[in-house]
């Protein structure tokens, strides 16, 4: 009877521990769409800083994996806030703001206020990627912490 107790605790134990990495997976989704906008926007500004391209044969012209990686599946892509608009959002909804005040912005100025734009949108997004990181990765621990807790917590009760 008792072996049953603990294969019950074990069971519980084991469904919390997927139960936190499923949550965590979507955390992880941000983290991975934020580096794809990061390169999105790095690309971007390597295009400004070189040469002398129109923002819609900039798009033309970036890797499909990037788009891909930030969500827009789609192709035929002529701004960045096409990009923004179409793509499949992760992210949180104040990056998301950010994103479409670059959108709107860019090709709107001058050469070096565009490759300022770039930088200050790279600076947010590795900022929110970094602290996205240390949230997946204080979640985990407490996630994980607690549903051990948890299982020992009910072997105690059953016993």
């Amino acid at each position: 009877m008792a072996i049953f107790k603990l294969l019950g605790a074990c069971g519980v134990a084991i469904s919390g521990i997927v139960f936190v990495k499923e949550t965590l997976a979507y955390e992880k989704l941000k983290i991975s769409q934020a580096d794809a906008y990061i390169g999105l926007i790095e690309y971007i500004k390597n295009q400004v800083e070189c040469y002398n391209i129109p923002i819609d044969k900039i798009i033309e012209s970036c890797d499909r994996d990037i788009l891909n990686k930030c969500g827009a599946l789609n192709t035929g892509y002529k701004t960045v806030a096409d990009v923004v608009n179409s793509a499949n959002m992760y992210i949180d909804e104040e990056i998301v703001d950010i994103l479409m005040k670059f959108a709107n912005e860019f090709g709107t100025v001058y050469r070096d206020e565009q490759l300022k734009m770039c930088n200050y949108h790279i600076n947010e997004l590795r900022e929110y990627r970094k602290k996205t990181d240390e949230k997946i990765s204080k979640e985990r621990k407490m996630h994980f912490g607690l549903s051990v807790c948890f299982a020992a917590s009910l072997i105690l009760l059953l016993i």
